[in-house]
């Protein structure tokens, strides 16, 4: 949001989500671990209340301990530090209020993954197959739409287990590549 006007910075943002956008980054910068300075917890807690859109906080902060909670409570979906920012000891306790934040962060991220992985399918359905011309039968539209109904399911249902996650988000990509493939054979034999 650094681009944004922040005299309107509620207005961009919506700009920016009638612009498909998943999420907002938002760029934290206090003139000693990067020479910029910009916005804080006080501007971060006036967007929560101005949007429901993700929140992504990038702390380029020097010691982000004094910080995470604050911009967890503050409506942060996200919370991200630099390691070399602060000693391990503090990192840990970091990580820690990001782990036990006001936020449930995995819950979000999940989403986001998710909707990120379906719209990526559907656009490379539309731009590779639509080209040769592949015809699509409803009931492979309906396999497709169940499959993407299910991962989002699967994904929340196993939200607390990362590698269960990554393993359901592995065999979604495949299932769609081999629908792609059985639907691309049968366009290539009708032609």
């Amino acid at each position: 949001i650094l681009s944004a006007d922040l005299a309107n910075l509620a207005r961009d943002v919506e700009e920016i989500r009638a612009g498909c956008a998943d999420y907002v980054h938002f760029d934290v910068m206090d003139g000693a671990f990067v020479p910029n300075i910009s916005m804080g917890v006080p501007v971060l807690a006036s967007l929560r209340k101005a949007t429901d859109m993700f929140l992504d906080a990038h702390l380029m902060v020097d010691r982000p301990v004094r910080y995470v909670e604050q911009f967890c409570k503050a409506g942060a979906d996200l919370v991200n530090v630099h390691v070399e920012a602060d000693t391990p000891e503090n990192i840990s306790v970091a990580l820690e209020f990001m782990r036990d934040g006001e936020v449930n962060l995995l819950q979000k991220t999940v989403l986001l993954v998710g909707s990120m992985v379906l719209y990526f399918t559907f656009m490379f359905l539309t731009e590779k197959y639509a080209k040769r011309k592949c015809a699509f039968t409803r009931k492979s539209v309906l396999l497709l739409c169940v499959l993407g109904l299910s991962f989002v399911a699967l994904m929340l249902l196993f939200r607390e287990m990362m590698y269960v996650n990554i393993a359901i988000t592995v065999l979604y990509v495949y299932a769609i590549f081999f629908i792609l493939f059985v639907q691309g054979r049968k366009a290539e034999t009708t032609l």
